[in-house]
């Protein structure tokens, strides 16, 4: 990675990796007319390359409304799977894929813990004891580590528990879906500021609060920090890209008061305060920050794999901005009562609001060649298991969204016959870049064109 250099009296030559420096701050940039080398044609490959996002929930989903009535394409709806209904603007880049199981989940008792800890690693975890297997992100994220700052992010809204709650299976596995190896989680990160910090501040000091390194690094915003960077730069870049930087430039600072505004309206007294995420987290607030820096991170290329726990497993999350009072994980466990049936399906429709607003963000971003961000994308939507009241493992919800460059003919439900999670997993690591042909239990990847 480098800085900016400017020739005197010439267009600059950037980096695709080139960044805005100054007064201890590293600002990434997004993709520019000035980065491509010669033209946009030629350079149409390694402008857009393959992204993937999982989106994690936990404790399932009410399948009946959760999946479509049958196969085929769509129109403007999802035939009774009301649950998909925040998708209906972006209907065309959906695909839905019934028949998809995780077998090394199934077998004895803690279905949350097993089925969290096999989710991305499609194979058995041991109880009693903290065993895992590297997860499919870390495995594609090791082969294309080179081409990003980061080689991939784990990020989450809650805590990660302590213990062996679920039937002798480990509370890491429910708080962590992403493993480096069979004993280490890759760090979730679920503070926005720490990852604001972390990936648009060039790592800014994380003294006492109240200390003099601290003080200086969050007095004034990032921008501020390299104001003189984007002055020498914007006065050589041309309308297009003038404009692009600019856009780019008002996002991150409105993320910047986003984070640092307590959430009472006001804007805070410094940009950089650290939100209060409390003993029950802020889940409303952070959840659309991470979607704010989810998108920047894929807009500036800051890496392509990203997995996103938006619950724990067997999360007993309490939904007050739904007005429902009780825990998730308890509602989950219905009984086929048709008062948990109606709190199910409003979490559901909470879940699938939040992950829409992530995909149409994603959507809404044009790159270089005037296509949409998430045409470049696998962003998958699933869950440890399908019904929460029987922990099935079999048929598991599961939502992809993006066109991943060409390798899915979105806009349809598909019944699909591999029966394999893996199989999907080998098609997503594929897509990134990775030389991957066999996972898990796959027996190849699974075909979604």
């Amino acid at each position: 990675m480098s800085q900016i250099e400017l020739r005197r009296n010439k267009a600059p030559k950037l980096e695709r990796r080139s960044f805005l420096a100054g007064a201890g701050v590293c600002l990434s940039l997004p993709l520019l007319e000035a980065m491509l080398p010669g033209g946009k044609t030629a350079f149409a490959q390694s402008v857009t390359p393959g992204r993937m996002l999982v989106f994690f929930t936990g404790n399932g989903c009410h399948m009946q409304t959760f999946t479509p009535g049958s196969v085929g394409d769509f129109a403007d709806g999802f035939r009774g799977a009301t649950s998909l209904n925040p998708l209906r603007d972006i209907w065309a880049d959906v695909t839905t894929i019934k028949g998809l199981h995780n077998d090394p989940m199934r077998g004895q008792a803690g279905d949350h813990g097993k089925g969290s800890g096999a989710f991305m690693t499609c194979a058995a975890v041991e109880k009693n004891r903290i065993s895992s297997h590297t997860t499919m992100d870390v495995i594609a994220a090791r082969q294309i580590a080179s081409q990003t700052k980061f080689a991939n992010l784990h990020l989450g809204l809650e805590q990660v528990g302590s213990g062996f709650p679920d039937n002798g299976y480990s509370a890491a596995y429910m708080g962590n879906i992403s493993w480096e190896n069979a004993t280490t989680a890759v760090p979730k990160e679920i503070d926005p500021q720490r990852l604001f910090n972390r990936i648009f501040g060039g790592d800014l000091p994380t003294t006492n609060p109240g200390g003099t390194a601290t003080a200086s690094a969050i007095s004034k915003s990032v921008l501020d920090a390299v104001l003189a960077d984007v002055n020498r730069l914007e006065s050589k870049l041309g309308v297009t890209d003038r404009e692009k930087l600019q856009g780019y430039l008002h996002g991150v600072r409105d993320l910047e008061m986003k984070i640092g505004d307590p959430g009472q309206g006001g804007q805070a007294s410094s940009a950089c305060v650290k939100p209060n995420i409390g003993s029950n987290g802020n889940y409303v607030r952070n959840s659309r920050l991470m979607n704010d820096l989810m998108v920047m991170a894929f807009t500036c290329d800051l890496t392509r794999v990203i997995s996103y726990a938006f619950s724990n497993g067997m999360s007993g999350r309490v939904y007050n901005n739904l007005g429902i009072g009780g825990g998730h994980h308890n509602i989950s466990h219905h009984g086929g009562r048709e008062s948990n049936y109606v709190e199910l399906r409003a979490i559901d429709t909470y879940h699938m609001e939040e992950f829409a607003d992530l995909c149409k963000k994603l959507k809404a971003q044009v790159d270089v060649l005037g296509q949409s961000l998430l045409d470049s994308c696998m962003i998958l939507y699933s869950s440890e298991i399908a019904d929460g009241n029987t922990h099935s493992h079999y048929d598991l919800p599961v939502v992809m969204v993006g066109k991943g460059n060409g390798k899915i003919r979105s806009g349809r439900h598909i019944n699909t016959n591999s029966g394999k999670m893996a199989d999907l997993f080998v098609a997503m690591m594929q897509h990134v870049g990775a030389n991957v042909n066999e996972f898990g239990n796959s027996t190849g990847p699974l075909s979604l064109v």
